[in-house]
């Protein structure tokens, strides 16, 4: 039965995509072990090229494969990674916003609150618990 269901995943539209990640040495494989590392150590100084020899690419190919993996650029999606963390720490643990940044590898609080509001829509200081994010216009919320 297990097998049945292991040919029928392997034979769906995205079938490629699973026998795929499953070899070890696929580029699939090597990026999502990239993807782990970086969910573990986002607060951390995260270089391209070392994630690139840690995938065992060069930095051209690991941009390319990355972006085709994830959508995103390296930087783009760490970046992304950690603006997340730190709206959860702004929001569920009441930390300010300048030690949310540093606790999720931000040097500058200034660049911090600039790509905040640039990927969120709102400086970190308009954020609202309940909704999320307090509009601009304070005529209601949005997210």
């Amino acid at each position: 039965m297990i097998r049945r269901f292991f040919y029928y995943l392997l034979q769906s539209e995205q079938g490629y995509l699973l026998a795929h990640y499953c070899e070890q040495d696929s580029s699939l494989a090597k990026i999502a072990s990239v993807i782990s590392y970086v969910q573990a150590n986002f607060a951390q100084r995260l270089n391209v090229n070392e994630l690139a020899e840690m995938a065992g690419m060069s930095v051209s190919v690991f941009h390319k494969v990355f972006k085709q993996v994830v959508t995103d650029p390296p930087l783009q999606y760490i970046k992304k990674i950690r603006l997340n963390h730190a709206k959860s720490y702004i929001l569920q643990e009441g930390l300010a916003a300048n030690i949310a940044a540093q606790r999720v590898g931000y040097e500058s609080a200034a660049q911090f609150s600039r790509e905040f509001k640039r990927y969120f829509g709102v400086p970190p200081s308009r954020i609202d618990e309940n909704a999320g994010f307090i509009s601009k216009s304070n005529n209601g919320y949005m997210k």
